[in-house]
């Protein structure tokens, strides 16, 4: 399995805990996890899914602006 990935515009939130999630993905699947319980459960996706979702992200108004 690759290494795991997180954003790089990640920030420090709320009590200095990350706001991120880190993603590994291999030839089929999407794995998701919280970086502050690497250890603990980790979200599992199939990769149609995982870009439909990363489509629905990308189409978004950004709500900041």
């Amino acid at each position: 399995m690759s290494p795991w990935r997180e954003n790089k515009q990640s920030s420090d939130g709320p009590d200095d805990r990350r706001d991120a999630v880190e993603v590994v993905q291999d030839d089929e699947d999407v794995w998701v996890r919280d970086p502050k319980d690497p250890d603990g459960p980790k979200l599992h996706f199939t990769l149609q899914p995982w870009q439909r979702f990363l489509d629905w992200v990308a189409a978004e108004p950004d709500p900041a602006a």
